[in-house]
């Protein structure tokens, strides 16, 4: 099988397939695709898949896929949160460019702070 991404070792998905698994209309196969890709996926990686309001969004459904790495998503979206960087009633209404640029702010200061 060719073009299948690095982190998506443990299956067999082009990346083509995983992209549309990760607009899937299901909710939860929404939500099975996003944690892999958020287990798994390098920092930088995941964010070339996923907006910020695509995890918000399926937040409840996402989390329970990301077995070792929960703690750190847990701990990442309170930290942007108390810090005002996270707002998550304001994502719902959000434009693409705004979620982008909001994504942007929150991810570089996660890299500075996260845990080295």
């Amino acid at each position: 099988m060719s073009e299948r991404p690095w982190f998506l070792w443990s299956v067999e998905v082009t990346e083509e397939v995983f992209r549309e698994r990760l607009r899937d209309e299901d909710p939860a196969i929404r939500a099975q695709w996003q944690g892999l890709l958020m287990r798994e996926a390098r920092w930088k990686e995941i964010w070339q898949y996923l907006r910020l309001r695509d995890v918000l969004g399926n937040w409840e459904n996402i989390q329970r896929h990301f077995g070792r790495k929960r703690e750190f998503w847990v701990w990442l979206f309170d930290g942007w949160r108390s810090d005002g960087l996270l707002d998550d009633a304001a994502t719902d209404a959000a434009t693409d460019a705004a979620t982008d640029a909001a994504t942007d702010a929150a991810t570089d200061a996660a890299t500075d702070a996260a845990p080295k």
